[in-house]
C-alpha cells in the first residue's frame, strides 16, 4: 500500500516568512531576532488606537512621563492592556515571588478568573480606605496584561472628562458589556482611559451601537402592558418583530441639536458656553446628552477650607504626574461619583448660594437608543415663556440603557429646548409609527374572553 498523499490547507490570511531585525538583549548585546510579517489589511473599522492618536502638547508630555495602557477599539473587537498594581510595601515580596515562582507562573493550565473580581479597579471598598490611610500606599506596576473581547457584546457607552483631561483634550470612554461572553474578564464595565478627543470616539461608537433595532422589543413590551398575549422569541429568529426596518444605513436624521438651535437673545445669553449648559442631540437613531459635574463649596464651607487645597493638589498630581493605572483611577472615580449621587439622592436640590458658587470639575457624555423611547411630552414653565423655551420629556422602556436604567426615573428631561412645541410635534409624529394595531386587537379580544368567562 502506497503512502497517502500530502494534503494542503488554504488560508484566507497568508502568513509571510519571518523577517529578521536587530534588537538589543538587556540593552547591551546586539542580537538577531525574527518577527512574523502578518497580513496588515484587516476588514475592520478602527474607531480609536492609542498608539497612533495625535495628542496635544500637554497630552504628549503626559504620555511621555506616564505609563499609559494601550487601547484599541474597532467594529470587530476591543483590545486593551492593564497594569498589575501592588502597593509600595508589597513590591519587594511581589518581585521575589516572580523569581522564585517562575515554574508556577508558566504552568500549562491556569485557574479560571473570579467572576466577582472587577479587574478595572485595583482598590475598592473598605480595603481602599484602609490602604489610603496607611503609609506606603502608593501603587507600583509589577506586570501588565493584554486582553480583548468581541465588540458584539458591547451594549452601551459613556464618556467622562476631568478638568485636567479637558486641558489635554483627553478623557475616559466607558464601555458597558454583556460580560458572560468574555471568559477572561467577567466585569460588566471596561474603561478606556486617556482617550484622545473622547467625544469624537464616543460619537462613532454610539452610532454603531444605535444600529441595533430594538423597536420590535419596545412595541412588544407596550403590547404586553396593554394586555396582549406576547410570546418570547429565540435570539436568532425574528426578535425584531414584523415592524422592524432592519439595518438603517450610515446616515441619521437630526431632529434637535442644542448647539445649533436658534434661540432668542435672552435664551442665547442663558446658554452661552461660559455658563456650561448641558448639550443635547436627538437623532433618528439615538439621544446623546452631556452634563457637567459641579463642586459646590457652599454646601460644606468648613470642609472646603480644610481639605480643598489638599484635594486639588492630590488630584492634579494624580492626573498630571503619573498615569500608572489610569484605567483603575477612572473606574474608581466613576464608582465614587455613583456612590455620591446615591448618597445625596436624586431629589436633593442645592440652595441659591450653592448655585452661584458652583465650580465645574468635569463633564460626562451619555446616550441611549431612540428605539426604547415609547412616549413623549412637553412642558413650559411661566419663566420659560419669555425665553420661548421648554422641556421635552422622553419616556423610555426599562432594560435598554445599561448606564442609566433606574426604574424611578423613567422620563428623561431634555431642558432648554427652543420652540419646544414644534419639536414635540415632529417627534410625536415619529413616535406614532410603532404599529400597535395587532396588539390592540389582541388585548381587546383578551378582554372580551375574560369578561365572558367571568359572566359564565
Amino acid at each position: 500500500m502506497s503512502a497517502p498523499k500530502q494534503e494542503t490547507m488554504d488560508r484566507d490570511i497568508a502568513v509571510q516568512p519571518a523577517r529578521p531585525h536587530s534588537t538589543y538583549c538587556c540593552g547591551l548585546v546586539k542580537v538577531r531576532a525574527t518577527t512574523p510579517n502578518f497580513h496588515q489589511e484587516r476588514p475592520e473599522r478602527v474607531f480609536y488606537d492609542s498608539a497612533k492618536a495625535e495628542r496635544t502638547c500637554l497630552g504628549k508630555c503626559h504620555y511621555c512621563i506616564a505609563c499609559p495602557g494601550w487601547s484599541k477599539a474597532t467594529d470587530k473587537r476591543v483590545v486593551y492592556s492593564r497594569w498589575d498594581m501592588v502597593t509600595l510595601d508589597k513590591l519587594p515580596s511581589a518581585c521575589v515571588a516572580c523569581f522564585c515562582d517562575c515554574g508556577q507562573k508558566d504552568k500549562d493550565w491556569l485557574p479560571p478568573p473570579d467572576p466577582k473580581e472587577f479587574k478595572s479597579v485595583s482598590r475598592r471598598g473598605r480595603d481602599a480606605k484602609k490602604e489610603e490611610d496607611q503609609c506606603c500606599s502608593c501603587l507600583c506596576p509589577c506586570g501588565r496584561t493584554l486582553d480583548t473581547f468581541d465588540a458584539d457584546i458591547v451594549i452601551d457607552a459613556s464618556a467622562h472628562q476631568t478638568i485636567c483631561q479637558i486641558c489635554r483634550d483627553e478623557g475616559d470612554v466607558v464601555l458597558y458589556r454583556k460580560a458572560g461572553a468574555d471568559l477572561s474578564d467577567q466585569s460588566e464595565v471596561c474603561v478606556m482611559a486617556d482617550v484622545v478627543k473622547p467625544f469624537d470616539v464616543f460619537n462613532e461608537l454610539t452610532f454603531e451601537l444605535s444600529k441595533i433595532n430594538l423597536k420590535g422589543a419596545t412595541t412588544a413590551a407596550l403590547g404586553q402592558r396593554m394586555g396582549a398575549t406576547v410570546w418570547d422569541f429565540d435570539a436568532r429568529s425574528g426578535v425584531d418583530g414584523s415592524s422592524s426596518s432592519g439595518f438603517r444605513g450610515e446616515t441619521e436624521t437630526i431632529y434637535y441639536d442644542s448647539n445649533t438651535a436658534r434661540r432668542t437673545c435672552f435664551g442665547y445669553c442663558c446658554n452661552m458656553p461660559c455658563c456650561c449648559p448641558p448639550i443635547y442631540k436627538i437623532t433618528s437613531e439615538r439621544v446623546m446628552y452631556t452634563s457637567w459635574d459641579w463642586y459646590r463649596p457652599c454646601d460644606n464651607p468648613f470642609e472646603c477650607l480644610k481639605c480643598g487645597l489638599c484635594w486639588a493638589t492630590r488630584g492634579c498630581a494624580r492626573e498630571c504626574c503619573c498615569a500608572i493605572g489610569a484605567s483603575a483611577a477612572a473606574a474608581e472615580r466613576r464608582q465614587a461619583m455613583k456612590a455620591l449621587k446615591e448618597k445625596k439622592g436624586a431629589e436633593e436640590k442645592p440652595g441659591c448660594c450653592s448655585w452661584c458658587c458652583a465650580i465645574p470639575v468635569g463633564r460626562t457624555a451619555n446616550y441611549f437608543d431612540i428605539d426604547i423611547v415609547a412616549d413623549i411630552r412637553a412642558h413650559q414653565s411661566c419663566w420659560q415663556l419669555c425665553l420661548n423655551e421648554g422641556s421635552l420629556h422622553l419616556a423610555r422602556m426599562q432594560g435598554g440603557d445599561a448606564s442609566h436604567d433606574g426604574r424611578e426615573a423613567a422620563f428623561f428631561n431634555v431642558k432648554f429646548v427652543p420652540e419646544v412645541f414644534a419639536y414635540f410635534d415632529s417627534l410625536s409624529y415619529d413616535m406614532a409609527k410603532m404599529n400597535l394595531t395587532s396588539f390592540r386587537q389582541n388585548a381587546m379580544r383578551n378582554d372580551i374572553f375574560r369578561s365572558d368567562n367571568l359572566g359564565a
